[in-house]
């Protein structure tokens, strides 16, 4: 195409040039030229790459394969028959033959959190333990290499997806590593041994409703969810590396992408921070698939703060381009199904003590924030322009969201702004008619069935089960 375009360009440079006493005739063979070259274009001619004698996947309504497929641009022009679409070549035109290959449109990934697995194992492998012996013969092995006082870190532990089913207790920690700090990270909750209390000045007077504690001895289980983790996260070492660094890593992960056929993937939450990554590689032609970003929304303190830190990010959903794209505004609501803090409809139950630690019988999991905030982030965030989404997992959360979303849509209606419920793990029938009627989308992942249904039944019950996606 670029070669079609050149020539006729010049074309008319040069005979605009030439013809310059003769300026109406000019004018008139420039029009011509430029209209023929505009019907050229509609007739889907100067095409870059022929793609033929395979099997295209077009993913259309009756899911036809066809044999060939055009390519003008970054856009698809034609498919069908390769009869009808080799005739399309010019002379520059780059063919290639499938010889039977299958070519797929390309996948998107509606969930990912690209830049921290980037640099997730730039200093230490991440390691793949499916069993409790497993995890602790992989930290006493490393409390052989590394000097006492070093911390052990596993940054994605999930004890649901043990063979066994539970958190490593406090004392099998201590005894493979008395002199090491431990921390086993699941993201909304962790595990750390006695090395890591006392290094951090954690112990039975501490106050901090991250804390979980022995209900007979006040003495903590070594149990902390994620509100707590500042406390351990000041002790803990930092490895620094400069932003060209950071940007290498994110281009090599969104390649590994590419070679597994994901074309566009969504950030599941970045600040605006991370969103530059992305344009730095997308201005200087590094960025090699479609990006859309969920923005986190600002601290909620007052109404009037939050409406003033939202209005100076200077941008709002959909803002972008072809390749970089504001998301939705993403709030979080509660924890996730693997650590017992997702917030149900109902007591978790007497077998989260069992998993998870939790000794309340009537213990429903965590919420981050109020359901009067909540309101307010939501119908601002409407009101400015903002698509909303939510991380929440627990059925009880996605109710109060649900609530959210209509109050919200009193206000403003929301019901063609494609609001969204990240997660989502449980869902009632009464649930899903809501999200229909709002025009909600459900953004789960089935991953989660596929990993964790079998953990989910164990510890809730068949009858609950019923609702989890």
């Amino acid at each position: 195409m670029k070669y079609c375009l050149k020539r006729v360009v010049v074309s008319c440079l040069l005979y605009g040039y030439r013809s310059m006493k003769y300026s109406k005739k000019c004018l008139i063979f420039i029009v011509f030229t430029l209209l023929m070259f505009s019907l050229f274009i509609k007739d889907g001619m100067c095409i870059d790459i022929i793609l033929y004698n395979g099997k295209i996947i077009t993913a259309d309504k009756d899911f036809s394969i066809a044999e060939a497929i055009a390519i003008k641009g970054d856009r698809i022009e034609k498919v069908g028959l390769g009869s009808e679409i080799l005739p399309l070549a010019h002379p520059h035109t780059r063919k290639i033959d499938l010889n039977g290959k299958t070519v797929l449109p390309g996948l998107i990934d509606a969930h990912l959190h690209p830049i921290k697995a980037s640099t997730s194992e730039l200093f230490e492998e991440i390691p793949d333990v499916q069993t409790l012996q497993e995890l602790l013969d992989y930290i006493e092995s490393q409390t052989k290499v590394k000097e006492q006082g070093n911390w052990i870190i596993h940054p994605q532990f999930f004890p649901t997806r043990m063979i066994e089913m539970r958190q490593p207790i406090k004392e099998e920690l201590d005894k493979i590593a008395p002199d090491h700090p431990v921390f086993l990270n699941a993201s909304y909750a962790g595990m750390i041994n006695s090395c890591a209390l006392n290094l951090c000045g954690i112990n039975k007077d501490t106050e901090h409703r991250g804390i979980l504690k022995d209900f007979e001895t006040g003495e903590p289980t070594g149990i902390i969810r994620a509100s707590a983790f500042p406390l351990i996260k000041k002790y803990m070492p930092t490895h620094e590396i400069s932003y060209e660094q950071e940007l290498d890593a994110l281009e090599k992960m969104l390649k590994r992408y590419n070679r597994v056929g994901f074309t566009s993937i969504t950030d599941g939450a970045q600040n605006p921070a991370g969103m530059r990554k992305y344009l730095d590689l997308w201005s200087s032609e590094r960025l090699p698939v479609r990006v859309c970003v969920n923005i986190r929304a600002p601290r909620y303190e007052s109404r009037y703060q939050f409406t003033a830190e939202l209005k100076q990010l200077g941008f709002y959903s959909r803002f972008g381009n072809e390749m970089v794209r504001i998301g939705p505004l993403k709030v979080h609501i509660d924890g996730g199904i693997l650590t017992g803090t997702a917030y149900l409809r109902q007591p978790w139950g007497l077998k989260a003590k069992e998993i998870y630690g939790i000794e309340d019988p009537e213990y429903r999991g965590i919420l981050n924030m109020k359901r009067e905030q909540l309101f307010d982030i939501v119908s601002i965030a409407n009101e400015l322009g903002w698509k909303m989404t939510a991380h929440v997992t627990g059925g009880g959360g996605v109710d109060m969201l649900l609530d959210a979303y209509e109050n919200a849509n009193k206000i403003e209606p929301i019901k063609n702004k494609r609001f969204s419920i990240i997660h989502g793990n449980f869902y009632t029938k009464e649930a899903i008619e809501r999200c229909s009627k709002l025009g909600v989308i459900a953004d789960f992942q089935p991953a989660w069935f596929y990993k964790d249904a079998d953990a989910m039944k164990y510890i809730l019950g068949n009858e609950r089960i019923k609702t989890f996606l």
